[in-house]
């Protein structure tokens, strides 16, 4: 598995996109914050080019970042290794894929690599 990491500028402005782009439906690009937590979703209909995941502004913090799809209430988990805050990681083994109608990408930055639901995941509906 392979993760890309930027800097703590491209956080920043990734959670400014976010913030113009906050619908979290993806029929084309979309991204969406949640409490301490931001996803971008690149892509067009079904097509998913990259997943990227990023504290929000001025939430910056160390932890693992994560990303998951749900497909029919099955959770398929990505995990990075521990970062300190300010970056924006690229999930490879979420991006460059179709997905059914209606997968929820999520993705945060926690302290434990615990697969649960957490309540300030950032999601948003991939849609055609």
């Amino acid at each position: 598995m392979r993760f890309r990491m930027g800097s703590i500028t491209a956080a920043v402005a990734m959670a400014g996109a976010m913030t113009l782009l906050g619908s979290g439906v993806a029929n084309a690009s979309a991204a969406k914050c949640q409490g301490d937590n931001c996803v971008e979703v690149v892509g067009k209909g079904l097509y998913v080019s990259a997943v990227n995941v990023a504290e929000a502004a001025g939430h910056l913090r160390s932890g693992y970042y994560y990303a998951k799809y749900i497909i029919h209430n099955k959770e398929t988990w990505s995990w990075s290794s521990w970062y300190g805050g300010g970056h924006v990681m690229y999930f490879s083994k979420l991006s460059n894929r179709s997905y059914p109608n209606g997968t929820i990408i999520c993705g945060g930055v926690q302290h434990t690599k615990a697969e649960i639901d957490y309540p300030d995941d950032a999601c948003v509906t991939v849609h055609n």
